[in-house]
C-alpha cells in the first residue's frame, strides 16, 4: 500500500516538539509523498479567528524546508528499493517532459527517441512514456504511443526524486 499525506507546518501554537513529532511521523510512516505547506492565515477559516499566528515566518520557512527534506529522504529510499523489481504500470501516454524537450530541439516534430538508462539493442524510434503503478508511483520507460491506456510490466532500473525509470519487462 502507498499512502500520501498533507502537512501544514508552523500552525499557530506549534512547538518545536510538535514539529519534531511530525518529522518522526514522516520517517516512521514512509509516506509515498507528502504535500507540505507553511501555515498562513486564510480569511474565513476557523484558525484565523481562534488562534494568534504566533510562529515566526522564518521558523515556518525552516520547518517547511526540514520536513520537505525528510520526505525527500523517504521517497529516495522507497524508490531505490524498487530498483530491480517488475511492476505493473498503467500507461498514461508520452512523458510531458519528453514532449517539451522535443519541442525545444525540434519544433514541429512529434516523436522523440529516448535512450533508456540501460543499454539495449537498436530498435524502432521510441518515446519516453509515463505511467503509474498500482501505488500511484510515476514510472518513465521507453515505448511507443500504442501502449497508452494499457497495462505493461516494467522492470525498474533506476530511481530519481519522485520518478521511477524502467524498461518494458520481457517475461519468460
Amino acid at each position: 500500500i502507498c499512502i500520501a499525506s498533507d502537512f501544514i507546518v508552523g500552525f499557530p501554537t506549534e512547538t518545536d516538539e510538535d514539529f519534531a513529532a511530525s518529522v518522526e511521523m514522516v520517517r516512521r510512516c514512509q509516506f509515498k509523498n507528502s504535500f507540505i505547506f507553511k501555515y498562513s492565515p486564510r480569511p474565513g477559516t476557523v484558525a484565523i479567528d481562534r488562534f494568534t499566528d504566533d510562529v515566526p515566518e522564518e521558523i515556518k520557512r525552516q520547518r517547511n524546508r526540514d520536513l520537505l527534506a525528510a520526505q525527500a529522504e523517504v521517497c529516495d529510499a522507497n524508490n531505490r528499493g524498487m530498483v530491480g523489481k517488475i511492476v505493473e504500470v498503467l500507461v498514461e501516454g508520452e512523458s510531458p517532459l519528453a514532449s517539451k524537450r522535443l519541442a525545444a530541439i525540434m519544433p514541429g516534430s512529434v516523436e522523440l527517441k529516448w535512450e533508456s538508462r540501460k543499454p539495449r539493442e537498436a530498435s524502432a524510434p521510441r518515446s519516453q512514456m509515463i505511467g503509474r503503478t498500482r501505488g500511484d508511483q510515476v514510472v518513465a520507460f521507453d515505448g511507443d504511443s500504442s501502449l497508452r491506456g494499457k497495462l505493461v510490466d516494467v522492470e525498474i532500473i533506476d530511481a530519481k526524486n519522485m520518478t521511477l525509470f524502467g524498461q518494458a519487462a520481457v517475461l519468460v
